[in-house]
């Protein structure tokens, strides 16, 4: 279809001439338009749409954030119920010689209907039935892990002293960096000459010279000497039932052969004696004379809790670090 043209006479020329707009004023016609139009739809949504309409969307922005952050907690709580099942498994019911918690069980809760299947029904259900299933999963791990603890107690009762000859804290009060990071067990480059791969047999752990260093489960002191190429000054314990703990580098051991020690009870301080670069504790442990990880017996505990576990065994004990002076070799 052709565009319509239209004329105009013109006086002086005694002509009828083509009207031309120019590309300004077209562009300001357009532009005018739809400036109406979005001032309407403002006008309109500002005051014709009703007040609840406008409260439901919101709401609804609302409750999309709140999903998607709600997932993600579920998804951080689910980590960390399979990181609970899982230092069950290897520590704690692995020395009480308890069979490990079902794999089929664990996975039981995963998967299936929902009991609520009019989430179907809404616009955001795809991930509404996500959360849901990620829920009865937990719920069901929960349960689960809180039959395993019943047991846990229940058989711990029976094997209090064989529970306290297990190594499970960390040997000094607070770590200058979380565990993960430290220079753990397994093939490093030497620290020192760094030209070589070698076996780490155990955790090394930073701290202030002088900061002490506490027993890590019941037992007796089994060994203490100085090896000059090797651990320095160092203390073995022997804490039976297969278990031995070794802490290295010290400047000062405050312990002696043969003696029985508790759980937190001081044996030594921090120091860079041996084959070292800086003040730090080398941490080992054995079990039935092979050096494992010690990483799994390293729980998570706060300053004050283990303060206040120092304290239990000696009142007067000190958990800070040891003030500047001669420190004593045994």
């Amino acid at each position: 279809m052709k565009k319509k043209v239209y004329y105009r006479y013109n006086a002086e020329t005694l002509q009828y001439e083509e009207i031309r707009s120019s590309f300004y004023k077209r562009a300001l016609k357009y532009s005018v338009a739809v400036i109406a139009v979005a001032l309407y739809s403002w006008v309109a949504w500002s005051f014709v749409t009703p007040a609840d309409v406008k409260a439901y969307l919101a709401e609804k922005s609302q409750l999309k954030d709140k999903i998607t952050e709600s997932n993600k907690e579920l998804n951080e709580l689910s980590v960390e119920i399979c990181g609970i099942k899982e230092r069950d498994n290897q520590l704690y019911r692995s020395m009480l010689a308890m069979g490990r918690i079902d794999e089929n069980s664990w996975l039981g809760g995963t998967g299936g209907s929902i009991k609520n299947p009019e989430i179907a029904q809404l616009s955001d259900s795809k991930r509404l039935l996500e959360m849901a299933e990620k829920m009865q999963e937990i719920k069901h791990q929960v349960s689960l892990l809180s039959e395993s603890q019943d047991q846990l107690i229940s058989k711990a009762a029976k094997d209090e002293q064989k529970l306290r000859s297990i190594p499970t804290i960390r040997p000094i009060p607070f770590l200058d960096r979380p565990l993960s990071k430290l220079s753990g067990f397994g093939m490093r480059i030497d620290p020192v000459n760094k030209s070589q791969m070698q076996m780490h047999p155990g955790i090394d752990m930073g701290a202030a010279m002088g900061t002490p260093i506490f027993a890590t489960a019941d037992g007796v002191v089994a060994r203490t000497e100085y090896k000059s190429s090797g651990y320095g000054l160092n203390v073995i314990v022997d804490h039976g039932y297969g278990y031995k703990t070794l802490y290295g580098h010290m400047v000062e051991i405050a312990t002696k052969p043969g003696k029985r020690v508790k759980r937190g009870e001081l044996i030594g301080y921090v120091g860079s004696t041996g084959y070292s670069t800086a003040p730090h504790v080398h941490y080992e442990v054995f079990k039935n004379e092979e050096r494992i990880d010690p990483a799994p017996f390293v729980t998570d505990m706060s300053i004050q809790e283990f303060k206040e576990l120092v304290k239990s065994v000696d009142p007067n004990a000190d958990i800070r670090p040891k003030s500047k002076g001669r420190y004593k070799r045994k």
